[in-house]
């Protein structure tokens, strides 16, 4: 089985520790020591906003690719691959939970793959969807979109391959 996928950056929170470090410490420094306060912050803000808002978006959807066999499955995240064999793994499970906004209206699903070794090593991939409809407040059933995701069918052919005592 080979398929490609959507995830979310495990190392997201850098792009906010960047967007404050760079707008409350460096540009007042570099501000302060120019004495060219006013005429600096608010192109420094925007610009900083920008490359915020840019990273957000690039690092909630990145491409990664699965490929399995009959003996392993490995998943390629950018940078990083995890090579799992399906007698090392104790358990798969998805995990999604409903995105909000703040007037309480759906606006997607996050969904969380945990991989669990034999060594109690536990290993998230995140993937978020867009929900088609955004006027619901608290949908009970799963929607379509989750069942149907990548990720849930990776889940289905991993569970597949894991011996039946080692489902928990």
């Amino acid at each position: 089985m080979e398929t490609e996928f959507c995830y979310i950056s495990p190392h997201r929170y850098l792009n906010t520790v960047f967007f404050i470090l760079v707008d409350f410490v460096i540009f007042p420094v570099c501000a302060a020591s120019f004495k060219l306060y006013p005429l600096f912050i608010f192109p420094a803000v925007l610009i900083s906003v920008a490359v915020f808002s840019v990273l957000e978006q690039h690092l909630s959807n990145l491409k990664g690719q699965f490929e399995a066999d009959e003996e392993e499955c490995t998943f390629t995240l950018s940078k990083k691959t995890l090579h799992f064999r399906y007698d090392k793994l104790k358990n798969c499970q998805l995990v999604s939970r409903p995105l909000h906004n703040r007037y309480g209206n759906l606006t997607g699903y996050e969904i969380d793959l945990k991989i669990i070794d034999s060594y109690q090593n536990v290993h998230h991939i995140r993937q978020r969807l867009a929900a088609e409809h955004t006027s619901e407040v608290y949908p009970m059933p799963i929607p379509e979109e989750v069942e149907n995701s990548e990720l849930t069918e990776i889940r289905d052919f991993i569970k597949s391959k894991l011996k039946p005592d080692a489902v928990l």
